[in-house]
């Protein structure tokens, strides 16, 4: 006689019919927050039923391909004028924006000249006053200073882990 195992915890509240309302309710713009409260469970169960339901992933995934394909079309309308709707420039302006930031943009794209004869120090707290004037954004600037560590040699590298250790004492 063979012993079967003893199954531990509750059996799930999820059910294969969930799947269909999950979609309905993505449609109509939930979020996985939303959908958790719908279904009477916490976000750590849903985000439990999401990692070992496929259908109830891609009902939700679906779902919300779908909401965001009619806001997408509502706001190019509204963008454009077309299909009745009344020219807004603020969706003109946003789409745009988010189309293509680089062309349309208020804001510069962040530049800085690195200057290899400048010390890395300077030239790292050159980007943070920029920051900290308005001049750049903070991932802006994160992303700066990450292009300028990895542009530092090994030889460098090595050159300042010497300097850092003789100062250190070690």
């Amino acid at each position: 006689m063979e012993i079967k195992p003893k199954k531990i915890g509750r059996p799930t509240k999820y059910r294969e019919e969930y799947d269909e309302k999950a979609y309905s309710l993505c449609v109509d713009g939930h979020t996985n927050q939303s959908l958790a409260a719908a279904f009477g469970v916490s976000h750590s169960t849903f985000q439990d039923w999401m990692k070992n339901h496929e259908s109830f992933r891609s009902a939700i995934s679906a779902g919300k391909a779908e909401a965001d394909l009619h806001v997408s079309k509502a706001v190019y309308d509204r963008a454009c004028g077309s299909n009745g709707c009344e020219f807004d420039y603020r969706c003109a302006n946003f789409w745009l924006r988010n189309r293509n930031p680089k062309e349309f943009s208020d804001k510069p794209s962040p530049t800085f000249d690195f200057n290899p004869q400048k010390a890395l120090k300077e030239q790292a707290l050159e980007i943070y006053k920029q920051a900290s004037e308005g001049k750049l954004t903070i991932d802006d600037a994160s992303k700066l200073i990450t292009a300028l560590v990895s542009s530092i040699k090994i030889e460098e590298i090595t050159e300042i882990k010497d300097i850092l250790e003789k100062h250190s004492g070690k």
